[in-house]
């Protein structure tokens, strides 16, 4: 795993919010991404639970629950999270809140994620039905169906035809999220950046960030976006 830095923003160049550290311990959690714990010269390898806002904490789980070198780990001891995935490293540091009977260990939630990417969670290209039914009075000229570009548990990408839609970056909107079949998902998000979509002269994609989504809905949403990706391997 290469070194880790720590970005100043979180995506889309934007402080990282609460809202922004649970989306991406929604995504850790539901990936099944493998956590290395780090404790002075110890590395404990496990994974990361479900965070839960309300308590403050996540918790994770040792690959061995009887690891030696997690015995002596207790309240307020410093640690550190490394973890990534196929193109992207990440990490935190916090403090331990304590430690279970199980073997399991309670972290405080972190302030921030380090990433080496701009992005805190990996997005899924849009399938076949997916679209968003969103409302901007006097921006989308009311009720419209906009085309998914792509998915995150933190955000979304919209096609759209400037000439019928006048999307601008800072515009918040409301809207319904809808995979066929899976999922309705009642949303606000933000336009944070508007960019020509490749082959095209004509269309735009706007990338939008998901505003106080809540996190059982970033739960629901990383849980869909993970059938969905291994649907597509599936069938490749």
């Amino acid at each position: 795993m290469s070194a880790l830095i720590e970005p100043a923003t979180a995506p889309e160049g934007r402080s990282q919010s609460l809202d922004d550290v649970v989306a991406h311990l929604c995504f850790v959690s539901t990936e099944g991404l493998q956590v290395a714990l780090r404790v002075a010269e110890r590395a404990i390898p496990g994974t990361l639970g479900c965070p839960d806002p309300s308590g403050g904490v996540i918790r994770f789980y040792p690959n061995d629950p009887g690891d030696p070198q997690a015995r002596g780990l207790d309240g307020a001891t410093r640690v550190r999270l490394v973890y990534g995935d196929s193109s992207t490293n990440y990490g935190f540091r916090s403090e331990i809140y304590e430690a279970a009977g199980d073997g399991s260990i309670s972290i405080q939630l972190p302030e921030a994620i380090r990433s080496t990417s701009r992005r805190l969670t990996s997005r899924c290209l849009a399938g076949s039905g997916w679209s968003l039914r969103a409302t901007c009075v006097g921006i989308l000229g009311g009720d419209r169906t906009l085309e998914l570009f792509d998915l995150s548990v933190s955000g979304v990408g919209v096609v759209f035809e400037p000439s019928r839609c006048t999307l601008r970056e800072g515009i918040v909107f409301s809207g319904v999220l809808s995979i066929p079949d899976r999922l309705r998902l009642p949303m606000q998000a933000e336009v944070c950046h508007i960019r020509r979509r490749m082959g095209t002269s004509w269309l735009r994609v706007a990338g939008c960030r998901f505003s106080d989504l809540g996190y059982l809905n970033h739960a629901l949403l990383a849980g869909e976006l993970a059938l969905a990706r291994d649907r597509m391997v599936a069938n490749l």
